[in-house]
């Protein structure tokens, strides 16, 4: 469940940054780089933020992960896909 989640992740912070012209910084955490994407993400901004908090709990936390977790990530990644493919 964890490795879905962050590809996800992974597959949507890109559109972030390719759409957004926000590279990513190293030195940055995942809600760093979500706060500082989201002015630019229009639709896509809640969406990144739900996908934020779930690749944090796939890195960080001790709590199990559920197929419904992935489904989630998943969903929130095609949502963030969507909602910057009209530009930002």
């Amino acid at each position: 469940m964890r490795e879905s989640i962050l590809v996800a992740y992974d597959e949507a912070a890109a559109t972030v940054e390719q759409k957004a012209r926000l590279p990513w910084q190293p030195f940055l955490t995942l809600r760093e780089f979500q706060r500082q994407a989201a002015p630019h993400l229009n639709g896509a901004g809640e969406p990144f933020a739900q996908l934020t908090g779930l690749a944090e709990l796939a890195l960080y936390s001790q709590r199990a992960l559920e197929a419904k977790d992935a489904e989630v990530a998943q969903l929130m990644a095609i949502r963030v896909r969507e909602g910057l493919s009209g530009g930002v």
